[in-house]
């Protein structure tokens, strides 16, 4: 039997760093076990659903994988189905190519997925308050920049 695992914090961390970026990202996730907490990991999945972010979870022990099976099929709050789970070792098992056969299985839903994040616009820059970063000296405007002439005539 596998080890228990939690990737609540892994799709957490993604979240916060993409909160600040309109830029798609795909995180892989390679667990040898079941999942620890499965409200935790579950609302952690459901909230990345409000970001460009696909998650892969790839299952390389014996399981039981029904839990991440869940994840990539049953959660209805979602705002896409953002989870593609793969059975490594039944992947492989059925393969006459198994490294084809692997990223066949691993990609199949970064398509729709992609489609469906710029469809629920996603993609869209986030609109930064007016007392941003921008122009500051640890984000400097650029030197044409409306924020860099403003900082110009203060100085």
């Amino acid at each position: 039997m596998g080890s228990e695992f939690s990737c609540q914090y892994a799709v957490s961390a993604c979240v916060l760093m993409l909160g600040q970026y309109a830029q798609y990202h795909i995180l892989i996730i390679i667990a040898d076990g079941q999942v620890t907490n499965q409200r935790a990991t579950a609302a952690a999945i459901v909230e990345a659903s409000k970001y460009p972010l696909s998650i892969i979870i790839v299952g390389v022990g014996d399981g039981p994988w029904d839990v991440m099976e869940k994840f990539d099929d049953e959660l209805p709050e979602r705002r896409f189905d953002n989870v593609q789970f793969v059975n490594y070792n039944e992947v492989i098992k059925r393969a006459e190519n198994e490294e084809v056969s692997f990223a066949t299985a691993a990609l199949m839903e970064v398509p729709e997925q992609y489609n469906e994040i710029k469809r629920l616009g996603l993609l869209e820059p986030p609109v930064l308050p007016q007392n941003s970063f921008s122009g500051s000296t640890l984000y400097p405007a650029a030197p044409n920049s409306e924020a860099s002439v403003h900082n110009r005539r203060h100085i």
